[in-house]
């Protein structure tokens, strides 16, 4: 509110969160890239083709930002993909447009 004395009041917050208890080894946290793995591994599963579209565009960002690591995973994940997408219209082709 107006005519707050901003220095002790940032003072005050800062000795408040100093007394918090601490975790000795805290939570993990899942980065963006164990996320977009995931996400990425499920679609490529379930749905193929919104798979190798993920991992493609995933890849493309990794190589972007020099994780090579996060892309050479989502080159393999863009293989299974196209496994997966091959497998389906091998098996389901044929029978609605007659391949």
């Amino acid at each position: 509110m107006c005519g707050t004395d901003l220095q002790a009041a940032r003072a005050d917050l800062a000795a408040r969160r100093a007394k918090r208890p601490h975790l000795a080894g805290g939570m993990p946290r899942l980065g963006d890239d164990a996320l977009r793995i995931g996400v990425t591994v499920l679609a490529a599963l379930f749905s193929p083709l919104m798979g190798a579209a993920l991992a493609g565009y995933f890849a493309y960002d990794a190589d972007r930002d020099g994780r090579l690591a996060t892309r050479n995973l989502m080159i393999a994940l863009l293989a299974v993909s196209l496994v997966g997408l091959f497998a389906y219209v091998q098996l389901w082709g044929g029978l609605f447009f007659g391949i």
